[in-house]
């Protein structure tokens, strides 16, 4: 994918042969898996299909959009759905070519009229109902009903130390055993992306904060780039002992140190050129971003800057195709999803950013920057 190399926005797949998970079922002469972001891909669109089988079984959504074309709003009611879940749906929908969204609202595509409506020629819904029993879409169509995600619960339930079966999943980080297994999850995806930030991240002044960064891959990363930089990572308890220890076996405890405090709860401390959230935002609602924001422009030293490094969608919210599968997971396992460069930018632009930046790497990833004036 030459496009990604570049760092340039990959298309928007919006025809039916994208690839990826999805492309399994189709025949092409290339192969399906080729290349890293293939791979990561592979797992970021784990909940893709089954949140398709909800919304042709379970939500009858096609069936309902032919008899009433409507704004995202109007549908969500009309069939006692969920904003926020619901907005991944339609815009995994979209990026595959299945529907359609114009002035006056959402639609089937002509290859969703023929495969996903009653009476169509080549009815494929009975097809896709044999699955909709299936776990996966059970929890997917209750999150589409509630807007409750499903957390990390089901893997862990039983294993609260409160006798709880069901656990947040910030509840769940405050408890050491789950917050090194999770953190190395991340570490494991932050090695492959974190040199790619690192080489798109430029640096104003020395010192730079990496708000929530996990073992400090990233940070890892920039120090091994930018000579000149020194980088504290913020994390809460108990992940700041296991940042430390990560931090540690790379031998770079001279390079990065580690602040234990909540970025919620705590103020974010100052003298410090650039804030860094890699992967944080897309967790949280965007009201909760809005608050992280305005604490980074209050703390940061003037001039300095923001950067939010993640997987973002096109501002019309309809791909590109691999952002939009992965956000279905976002939504599922966090209270969050994956957002807009248009939402970032409003949010960095509400909270008194300048000179918003948009720049491109590998996995899909986007890297925003905002200056403080």
């Amino acid at each position: 994918m030459p496009y990604v190399r570049q760092g340039r926005r990959p298309p928007n797949l919006r025809a039916p042969d994208f690839r990826g998970v999805s492309a399994m079922f189709i025949s092409s002469p290339e192969k399906v898996v080729s290349t890293t972001d293939d791979m990561l891909r592979l797992r970021e669109s784990a909940f893709a299909i089954d949140m398709f089988v909800v919304a042709t079984t379970w939500v009858g959504l096609f069936d309902h959009l032919v008899a009433s074309p409507g704004p995202r709003a109007a549908v969500c009611k009309a069939l006692n759905i969920h904003a926020r879940p619901a907005d991944t749906m339609f815009t995994l929908l979209l990026s595959w070519g299945l529907l359609v969204e114009d002035d006056h609202g959402l639609r089937p595509s002509a290859l969703a009229l023929d495969h996903m409506v009653a009476g169509s020629a080549n009815d494929l819904r009975p097809y896709y109902a044999s699955l909709k029993e299936r776990a996966g879409v059970q929890d997917l169509l209750y999150v589409l009903q509630s807007g409750h995600s499903r957390t990390w619960e089901a893997r862990h339930a039983g294993k609260s130390e409160a006798g709880n079966a069901k656990e947040e999943w910030t509840d769940l980080m405050r408890r050491p055993d789950f917050a090194r297994y999770y953190t190395a999850v991340m570490d494991s995806r932050g090695a492959v992306l974190a040199p790619d930030l690192a080489r798109m991240l430029q640096v104003p002044g020395a010192r730079l904060l990496d708000v929530a960064g996990g073992s400090g891959i990233y940070s890892s990363a920039i120090v091994a780039r930018h000579a000149d930089v020194s980088v504290t990572v913020l994390e809460r308890p108990p992940v700041d002992d296991v940042a430390r220890w990560h931090i540690d076996q790379r031998g770079l405890v001279d390079r990065i140190d580690v602040i234990g405090a909540d970025m919620f709860a705590d103020p974010l401390p100052e003298g410090f050129d650039t804030h860094l959230y890699t992967h944080i935002l897309h967790d949280w609602t965007l009201e909760s971003g809005a608050v992280l924001l305005r604490k980074s422009y209050a703390a940061l030293n003037a001039g300095g800057q923001v950067a939010i490094y993640s997987a973002h969608l096109d501002d019309d919210k309809a791909g590109p195709a691999p952002v939009a599968e992965y956000s279905v997971l976002m939504m599922y396992l966090y209270e969050g999803r994956c957002y807009s460069v248009a939402e970032m930018r409003s949010l960095m632009e509400q909270a008194g950013f300048v000179d918003i930046q948009v720049s491109h790497g590998i996995g899909w990833r986007s890297l925003i920057t905002g200056r403080k004036a």
